[in-house]
C-alpha cells in the first residue's frame, strides 16, 4: 500500500500530472511501476482526468463533479458514461509533456500485459511462496483487499475533501482541508484546499516536514540523493496573501475569526488566542461526543440483535422519562422561563433528573436557553439556525461561540439561579455529580439487579440513552427551527414540529407557541395529553402541593396574537373554525343535507 501511495501520490500526481518537480529516469521508472501496482488506469489516462479536474473543478466539465453528489465524485464517475462536456475538455487538454515522456508512453502502450503480473499476480503470490500463506489469502488481502482500500483512500480526495472541512485559502471554491482524507492518505492530500490553490506545489500543504505527509518526505529524500530537482513550492508571503485575500477565516475551536485555526498556520490580523481551558473544553466536548456516539451504536447493534433484556430496556425507558423531567420541567420551564414556583423537595429531584440528562448543569443549562430567546437566531444566539442545521443541532457544542455570543452569556440575567444555593451546589459539583448520576449508576443496575451483560449495560442503558436524550433535546434547536407551521408568530424561525413533539415525548413541538409566549408553562395552548408528559408532571405537582404559580396564556390573549403575527395559512380546526374565509364556505359542497321540513 505504501508502494501504491508513493505511485499515485508522488509519481502520477506530483510529478507527472502537476509537474511539481524533476526525476531521474531510474527513479521515474520506479514510480511507474508503483503506479502500474495500484491498477488506476494509466499514468497518461490518470494525468489527462485530473489536470481536467483542476482546469474546471466542479463544473459540468469535471470528470467527478462534486456537485452530482457524494457517490458520483467518489466512485459512480467511473461507472457511468463521461458527458460531452467532460469528452471535449479532456480531447482538448494539454498533455503533450506526457506523450514526449518515454517511460509514460511505454506503460501506456505495454499497460494490459504490465497491470495483470504487477497487480494482480506477484502481491499474491509472494505471501504464499515465501512464506507459506494460504493462496486464497493471499490473494483475498495482499491483492483484492488492498487494492480496493487503496483506491477508496484515492477516491476520498475527490468525494470527502470536497464535501466537508475548512478552506483556509479559497472559500469559494469546494475543495477543502479534511482530517478523515489526511488519515487515509497518509497524511498526504488532507490539505485539499491548499493544494487547489497552488496546485504546482510539491508540498501537499503550507507545512513542512511529517505534516505533509511520507510523500513529500520521499521527495525531499529522494533530492537529498540528487534523483529529484526544480521542487517547486509557494513562498510564504504568497500564501499569506491568498489567505488573507480569498480565504475562509473561520476556524477549527473557535467561531471568532481572530483565533487561527491551529498552531501550524500563519496568524490572522489582531490575533486572539484562546486560554487552555477553552481549548480543553471544546477538545473534551468532541472527544465525549465521538466516543458516546460510538458506544451508542454499539447500543443499538446489541438492541436490534434481541441481545438486550426486557428488564434493560423498561429501566433505559424509565430514566429516558426522567431525563426528560430534569430537562424539560427543571432546566427549561423552572429555571430558564420561571413558568412555575417549586418546593424544596420538588426542585431536589428535578436537579437529580436534570443530572442524570448529563446536559451541563441547570445554571449552564438556563444561562444558554435565556441568551438563545433573547436574541433568537442571530449572531448572538449560542445555537443560531441560520448558521446551518448541523451547526444547531450539535455542532454549537462542538466549538468556541462566538464574541457576541460569550458576550451575551456572560452579560444575561442569571441573579435568580446565583441566588438558588441548589442550583449553584450542582453546578460547582457537576462533573463530580453527573460520573456517578449520569453513568455509573445507570451501568449498575442492570447489571447487579438482573445480571444484564456489563458492555450491554454500558452501552444501552448509559450511552445509547444519553445519545438519545441529547439528539431529542436537539432537535428542538435544529428542526423546530427549520420544518414546520407558525400559527403565533410567522415573522421567527421557531416551528411547531410533530418530530421534535415526539422525539420529546409531546413536550416541545409546539415550538412557535412557546417562543411567542415563554412563560407559560404548557408549551402549547392545548390542555391535557397533547402537551406531554412534562406538562402532566407539573399538573400532577401541583395537586400534590410541590408545584405552584403556574404561569399560562389566556386563550384570548393567544387569539389576539395568533391573528396579530400567526401564519394563518391552513391552520383552521374544522368547519366551525372563525378563520375559514367566505370564499372557502361559499364553494364547499354540503351534500345530503338535513332535511329540516
Amino acid at each position: 500500500m505504501i508502494l501504491s501511495q508513493l505511485g499515485t501520490v508522488c509519481g502520477v500526481h506530483r510529478l507527472w500530472s502537476h509537474n511539481s518537480f524533476k526525476a531521474v529516469w531510474p527513479l521515474r521508472v520506479f514510480l511507474m511501476l508503483c503506479q502500474t501496482l495500484t491498477s488506476q488506469y494509466t499514468i497518461l489516462y490518470w494525468t489527462q482526468v485530473h489536470r481536467v479536474h483542476h482546469k474546471f473543478s466542479d463544473t459540468s466539465k469535471d470528470p467527478h463533479n462534486a456537485n452530482n453528489g457524494f457517490f458520483f465524485s467518489h466512485m459512480g464517475w467511473m461507472l457511468t458514461q463521461r458527458s460531452p462536456e467532460v469528452k471535449e475538455a479532456m480531447k482538448n487538454i494539454w498533455i503533450e509533456d506526457l506523450k514526449n515522456d518515454e517511460v509514460v508512453m511505454f506503460q501506456n502502450k505495454y499497460y494490459a500485459f504490465m497491470v495483470i503480473p504487477i497487480c494482480w499476480i506477484i502481491p499474491g503470490f509472494i505471501p504464499w511462496y515465501f512464506w507459506n500463506e494460504n493462496l486464497y489469502l493471499a490473494h483475498g488481502v495482499a491483492v483484492y483487499l488492498r487494492f480496493v482500500l487503496t483506491l477508496n483512500f484515492t477516491c476520498t480526495v475527490n468525494s470527502i475533501a470536497h464535501m466537508w472541512g475548512m478552506k483556509p485559502f479559497d472559500k469559494f471554491i469546494r475543495p477543502s482541508d479534511n482530517r478523515l482524507v489526511w488519515l487515509f492518505s497518509i497524511g498526504d492530500e488532507g490539505w485539499h484546499n491548499y493544494h487547489h490553490a497552488f496546485p504546482w506545489d510539491y508540498r501537499s500543504s503550507d507545512l513542512w516536514g511529517y505534516r505533509c505527509g511520507i510523500t513529500a518526505v520521499f521527495i525531499e529524500f529522494c533530492a537529498k540523493l540528487g534523483w529529484i530537482y526544480d521542487l517547486k513550492t509557494t513562498s510564504l508571503e504568497v500564501t499569506l496573501k491568498r489567505r488573507q485575500r480569498t480565504g475562509d477565516l473561520s476556524y477549527e475551536l473557535s467561531l471568532d475569526k481572530r483565533v487561527r485555526a491551529s498552531p501550524y498556520v500563519p496568524p490572522p490580523e489582531n490575533e486572539v488566542k484562546m486560554t487552555p481551558a477553552a481549548i480543553i473544553y471544546v477538545r473534551y466536548n468532541r472527544i465525549l461526543n465521538l466516543l458516546a456516539h460510538s458506544f451508542a451504536a454499539m447500543g443499538l447493534y446489541y438492541l436490534i440483535r434481541g441481545q438486550v433484556m426486557m428488564q434493560t430496556l423498561i429501566a433505559t425507558f424509565v430514566m429516558i422519562v426522567l431525563s426528560q423531567f430534569g430537562s424539560v420541567v427543571g432546566a427549561h420551564r423552572l429555571w430558564s422561563h420561571n413558568s412555575f414556583k417549586a418546593t424544596l423537595p420538588l426542585r431536589v429531584f428535578l436537579l437529580f433528573c436534570q443530572t442524570l440528562s448529563g446536559q451541563h448543569s441547570a445554571f449552564q443549562w438556563a444561562r444558554l436557553h435565556r441568551v438563545h430567546h433573547k436574541y433568537v437566531d442571530t449572531s448572538k444566539d449560542p445555537y443560531n439556525a441560520n448558521a446551518g442545521f448541523f451547526f444547531c443541532h450539535i455542532g454549537w457544542l462542538l466549538i468556541q461561540p462566538t464574541p457576541e455570543a460569550r458576550e451575551e452569556i456572560r452579560k444575561v440575567w442569571v441573579d435568580d439561579l446565583k441566588k438558588d444555593k441548589l442550583v449553584m451546589l450542582q453546578h460547582k459539583y457537576y462533573w463530580y455529580l453527573t460520573v456517578p448520576v449520569n453513568s455509573v449508576i445507570p451501568a449498575l443496575i442492570p447489571w447487579h439487579f438482573w445480571s444484564e451483560s456489563f458492555v450491554i449495560s454500558i452501552c444501552v442503558a448509559v450511552y445509547l440513552r444519553w445519545v438519545f436524550c441529547s439528539h431529542a433535546t436537539f432537535t428542538i434547536n435544529s428542526f423546530a427551527h427549520f420544518y414546520g407551521m407558525k400559527p403565533f408568530d410567522k415573522n421567527i424561525r421557531a416551528t411547531d414540529n410533530k418530530i421534535t413533539w415526539f422525539a420529546t415525548l409531546g413536550d416541545e413541538g409546539w415550538h412557535n407557541y412557546h417562543h411567542a409566549f415563554p412563560w407559560d408553562y404548557k408549551p402549547s395552548e392545548w390542555w391535557g395529553y397533547h402537551n406531554g408528559v412534562g406538562t402532566m408532571f407539573i399538573d400532577f405537582c401541583a395537586q400534590l402541593g410541590l408545584a405552584h404559580d403556574l404561569k399560562t396564556t389566556s386563550p384570548e390573549m393567544s387569539i389576539k396574537r395568533r391573528q396579530r403575527t400567526g401564519d394563518l395559512s391552513c391552520n383552521v380546526w374544522g368547519w366551525h373554525d372563525a378563520n375559514i374565509s367566505p370564499m372557502d364556505r361559499k364553494f364547499t359542497d354540503i351534500r345530503y343535507k338535513e332535511n329540516c321540513s
